[in-house]
């Protein structure tokens, strides 16, 4: 009799065991909203959009200009740089030029994937950096998002 107790406990913990290992394996933490963030400076909005995805979540970055006339501008790579829990940007490589007309909306990188990133709050940093004919602007903002 008492060997038997021992085998029922001993099975059900190897199946509790291996469910655990399965569960772990199998779970990945993902985005539980997805969110908007814009900030504005002048005529210029940032908009970011972060968003889930099947592997995870990715980040989409524009920057919208509502001036009255076209307008050029110079940047550095990336024109807006999103960080996740640290903020230090790095604008990197030869200056792009780019004339934007009223309303339009300028994206020149693609969208930053994320596939593995602790759950809990992040905090998300945005800047973007460049000149015009008349100044250099700078327009940064945070966000936070959670993953669970």
């Amino acid at each position: 009799m008492l060997k038997k107790g021992i085998v029922f406990i001993s099975i059900s913990l190897c199946i509790f065991l291996v469910g655990f290992i399965v569960k772990e394996a199998l779970y990945q933490p993902q985005l539980k909203t997805n969110i908007k963030i814009e900030e504005s400076e002048g005529d210029f909005i940032v908009h970011i959009t972060v968003e889930k995805t099947q592997d995870g979540f990715q980040i989409l970055r524009s920057l919208e200009y509502r001036g009255d006339e076209g307008i050029q501008i110079s940047h550095r790579t990336p024109l807006i740089e999103v960080m996740i829990n640290k903020n230090n940007p790095e604008f990197t490589g030869s200056p792009v030029n780019r004339q934007l007309i009223p309303g339009s909306h300028y994206h020149p990188q693609g969208p930053l994937k994320f596939d593995d990133i602790d759950e809990g709050i992040h905090d998300i940093y945005v800047h973007a950096q460049f000149e015009t004919a008349d100044e250099k602007i700078d327009i940064q903002t945070t966000g936070q998002i959670e993953i669970n």
